[in-house]
């Protein structure tokens, strides 16, 4: 059997297939290693002809199948090619199409389980990583030919058949997408050594065509916005801009508004508008709570002059951007740049283009000389040119309409397309009279309504999206009688919310002034508190559980009225102020560890908490067969899902440990679903959960509730993946937990169904403490374990260098939460009795720019005491690295001066190269015995000066070699890798 399989697809009466197979003729690879299947298909016989002729000449001792099939596209072809296919990898050239002489040995050396190679010419190859991760390599995902994949793959995953063009991508899409193919890459690496593959003439993809793709890429598991992978929302965002450019210079297509009709048409969910970022819009689960408006979504806008368009131009935008045909027909003055990218604006025509009779006359007086003539023609024609433009700007629009009325045949054309007229000011009438226009209109405050209506479901947090809610909301404001006839204020609360989210701040507090300045009264309390602390104020304790208590009294309400979206969408803003950020992950003292039993009351007290916490009973039911099957481990072992959670690099060791004792299968949701990607607050999970406590638990396909099936599920993290998981998981299936520090200050810590998880492992006690105190005795039924993070000590252990002994070092430091402030306290401590003391960071440097505020201030004031004279030229930037024992060997002492830590692996790392660990007692846990319970007493210090005193101390004395080995073998004793890892082992497959 051959190594690789060749498919050739080409059309019968092709007339390059010829040069096609004689390029893989003269392969590097050798004949004996691949085979050649070549798929005729569509009229005519001279691809035939030249595929006997060649196979007879230059392909002579290559095994070549030649099949005749009857197949109407490409895509179909290549089926049938697979379907012929023996060998286990497999690689596509199109028929017009010639490969380098090195491209299959390229390709064929990069094949790996769980990559797609590419040795192409049209995909940049000279950045610095050669694997990508899909959705960041979508250039190498279109087009055809040129990759190489696993043969059972494409078996399983057969192209479309009905597409004429476009095959390829949605191939990706759909490979590439399966929950199965999670850690699948792109491997660029062929293209690095001149492998090409050069494509043959290809006409570009028409309107239509860009279109079916998109349709073929959104189907099946990708119909849903909120489910979409990345690489799906990746290739349908390149199909876009495609579209885009052809529209815009396309004659033939009839412009952009008829493009989007076409989309439109074809009833794809979230892909709405050619616009960039009008694709994937559900993905944040708010369109759930507000019903985007309905009816016409084409404007067309009317007005005297263009400064009455131009005093909206934001919303105007805003709409645009989310799906409106916008049009706009106006007399005077000059639009703004931002609205001359619209799909059709038009200014009135006041006087034709030319006046035929004045040129006829100048042709027919007789002048003395051609030179005369032409200069009378010039001035004319300057003249009206100079009319066209002033006329408008000194006749008033009805003055003007008679000339107007019968020149301007354009305008004519644009009101005769359907849509909402909507005028701005007193000319717009005259202008819709002048052609007959009798159409209902609506003003600026409908269009106010109408922004604001729409930004509820669709505002993605823009600065521009942001404006255009303020100045919707300052329109609505302003006739606050109408306003409050005609609108519903959660508008505004709704609105406000995404834009903190955003980070919008100035903005949802022009939302919140102006809700309250209408309705009068106050809006959704939480909302209101979150809005105070977001701005930097630090309320009470008492004020942030009371605003939390009033407003799951109002989600209960809502409740009890048959409003579970109401409830849903309170609930989230109640969780959300509750676990803020900026109350918890980055301060040096959280209620929900000092005093948890008054801070977590709320979640103990309301209806909607209760049923997020409840009970569920499991409709899943087990699939038959699944369980202690065997399989490739033997006929005993077990079956073992793991969930990797919001960050699953942590989850790789767990893997590595299980194989070889047990069938190991990974679900990774957030390759699935975007919102598993993170641990924040998250409206469609409190959704669903919601739903299954009242007998609606979210639906599963057959793949995932066969993974579920599985003897044990390993969920690492306490995230929303548990509480999606505590919902589904069928009876009789066991969960082992494993908790990380940042889920003690979770809200999904208390939305997971703890009674159906029977083991649950912490990295640490004083974690251990945290969440039990936090959950309020619901883990008294689950086995509790305490499990180091392992770590591999001796890749570590190398020789320190010379300056090591004068060198601080953090691993990991461009957080809040990890205080390198302290450490600059410390580092300056040190340099004021000796200037040879040096910090080195390793890992990405504090952002100055971070979108969230608290992160940014914390960044920009770290950078700012760098300027102090005493450390200015002390601290060395490594940046992340892939190479960490090696970059150790420089330093001697390991700092970890964070505020909170569950373990903190970097700090052991570096104890492990024998860097004598400096150990802030981390002040979140220090009232339950953090740092001090995990670590020897001696590595702890409270403050930066106490910290100095004893690394001068052992300095001093000599005795940091001795210091050092005896931190190598604390290392080895409590945090070995290999006992850490078989604890965690026997505790996930149940051996005692």
């Amino acid at each position: 059997m051959r190594d690789l399989s060749v498919v050739v697809s080409g059309h019968g009466s092709g007339d390059r297939v010829a040069a096609c197979l004689e390029s893989l003729a003269v392969q590097t690879l050798p004949a004996d290693r691949f085979e050649v299947v070549v798929v005729l298909h569509g009229h005519g016989t001279r691809a035939r002809a030249d595929v006997e002729r060649v196979t007879l000449g230059a392909l002579a001792g290559h095994e070549v199948e030649l099949v005749d099939a009857v197949a109407p596209t490409s895509g179909a072809a290549r089926n049938i090619g697979v379907g012929l296919a023996r060998a286990p990898w497999t690689t596509f050239v199109d028929g017009d199409d010639t490969l380098a002489p090195g491209h299959l040995e390229a390709l064929y050396a990069a094949r790996h389980p769980d990559r797609v190679a590419v040795a192409s010419t049209t995909v940049p190859v000279d950045g610095p990583r050669a694997h990508l991760a899909p959705h960041r390599a979508v250039d190498a995902l279109r087009g055809r030919g040129g990759r190489l994949y696993p043969t059972q793959w494409l078996v399983e995953t057969p192209f479309v058949e009905t597409l004429c063009a476009g095959e390829d991508t949605v191939l990706h899409g759909h490979l590439l997408s399966r929950f199965d193919r999670q850690f699948t890459e792109v491997d660029l690496s062929p293209g690095r050594s001149g492998a090409g593959y050069v494509m043959g003439p290809s006409p570009d993809l028409d309107a239509r065509e860009h279109i079916a793709v998109i349709a073929a890429l959104t189907c099946g598991t990708q119909a849903d916005p909120a489910d979409r992978s990345a690489v799906t929302n990746a290739l349908v965002a390149a199909e876009l801009a495609d579209l885009r450019r052809a529209a815009d210079t396309d004659p033939d297509l009839g412009g952009r508004v008829r493009v989007e009709e076409l989309l439109r048409g074809a009833g794809v969910a979230g892909v709405h508008s050619l616009a960039p970022s009008a694709h994937d819009g559900a993905t944040d689960g708010f369109a759930l709570f507000h019903t985007p408006p309905g009816g016409q979504r084409s404007l067309v806008v009317v007005a005297g002059s263009a400064a009455s368009v131009n005093e909206h131009a934001r919303m105007l935008g805003f709409l645009a951007r989310s799906g409106y045909g916008i049009r706009v027909l106006h007399y005077r003055g000059r639009l703004k740049q931002s609205l001359r990218k619209l799909p059709e604006t038009h200014r009135v025509d006041t006087l034709p283009e030319s006046i035929g009779w004045v040129e006829s006359r100048i042709g027919a007086a007789g002048a003395r000389s051609a030179r005369r003539r032409r200069l009378a023609l010039r001035v004319s024609q300057e003249a009206l040119r100079l009319g066209r433009r002033a006329l408008p700007e000194v006749v008033p629009v009805g003055l003007a309409s008679p000339a107007y009325g019968r020149v301007d045949e354009r305008a004519a054309t644009l009101l005769a397309e359907p849509g909402t007229r909507v005028v701005l000011d007193r000319g717009g009438p005259t202008l819709l009279r002048t052609w007959g226009d009798d159409s209902p209109t609506v003003r600026v405050h409908e269009l106010a309504g109408l922004t604001l209506r729409t930004a509820a479901s669709q505002l993605r947090g823009s600065l521009a999206d942001a404006h255009a809610a303020r100045g919707a909301s300052r329109v609505l404001r302003g006739d606050a009688t109408r306003t409050r006839a005609e609108l519903d204020p959660e508008l505004w609360t709704m609105v406000a919310y995404r834009l903190q989210r955003a980070g919008r701040l100035e903005a949802a507090a022009q939302l919140l002034d102006d809700r309250s300045a209408v309705f009068g009264g106050e809006a959704c309390p939480a909302l209101v508190t979150l809005q105070r602390i977001l701005t930097g104020a630090v309320p009470p304790t008492v004020d942030v559980v009371g605003a939390v208590s009033d407003t799951l009294r109002q989600a209960d309400a809502a409740l009890a009225d048959d409003g579970l979206d109401q409830a849903a969408f309170l609930t989230t803003v109640a969780l959300d102020l509750l676990f803020t950020r900026r109350l918890h992950t980055a301060e040096v003292r959280t209620p929900i560890v000092c005093e948890p039993d008054t801070f977590l009351a709320p979640l103990r007290e309301s209806e909607v908490c209760r049923l997020l916490t409840s009970r569920t009973t499991n409709r899943t039911p087990r699939q038959a067969g699944t369980s202690g099957t065997g399989g490739t481990e033997g006929p005993d072992s077990l079956r073992v899902t793991v969930l990797p959670g919001a960050y699953p690099k942590f989850a790789k060791a767990v893997v590595s440990e299980l194989t070889g004792h047990a069938d190991v299968d990974v679900l990774d949701l957030s390759a699935r679903q975007k919102r598993f990607a993170n641990t924040g607050v998250d409206p469609v999970t409190v959704r669903e959960r919601l739903l299954s406590a009242t007998g609606h638990p979210p639906p599963l396909d057959l793949a995932t509730a066969e993974a579920l099936s599985a003897d044990v599920v390993f969920v690492d993290w306490a995230d929303k993946g548990l509480t999606w998981l505590t919902q589904v998981v069928p009876e009789g299936t066991r969960i082992v937990v494993r908790l990380h520090g940042v889920d003690t200050l979770s809200a999904w810590l208390h939305t997971a169904q703890w009674e159906k998880v029977d083991d649950v492992i912490f990295p640490s006690e004083h974690l251990r403490r945290a969440a039990a105190a936090a959950l309020g005795g619901r883990l008294g039924g689950v086995r509790q374990h305490v499990v180091a993070n392992p770590v591999d000590v001796e890749r570590y252990v190398l020789p320190k260098s010379e300056t090591a002994r004068t060198t601080l070092g953090m691993v990991g430091w461009a957080q809040q939460v990890k205080d390198p402030a302290w450490t600059l306290d410390l580092i300056t401590a040190l340099r004021r009795h000796d200037p040879r003391w040096r910090l080195r960071l390793i890992g990405a440097d504090v952002d100055v720019h971070d979108p969230n505020p608290v992160e940014r201030a914390a960044a920009r004031d770290f950078h700012a005491r760098l300027a102090d004279p005493v450390v200015a030229d002390a601290v060395d930037f490594v940046g992340y690295t892939s190479h960490l024992p090696e970059h150790l060997r420089e330093v001697g002492w390991a700092v970890s001066s964070s505020r909170r830590e569950g373990f903190h692996i970097g700090l052991v790392e570096m104890a492990a190269s024998g860097a004598v660990p400096v150990v802030r007692d981390w002040p979140v846990y220090a009232g339950i015995g953090g740092a001090t319970g995990l670590f020897p007493p001696e590595w702890v210090s409270t403050t930066p000066d106490e910290a100095a005193e004893r690394i001068l101390r052992i300095s001093a004395s000599g005795a940091w070699d001795e210091a050092s080995a005896a931190t190598v073998e604390t290392v080895r004793r409590r945090f070995s890798g290999t006992d850490s890892g078989e604890q965690l082992r026997r505790i996930v497959l149940g051996e005692r």
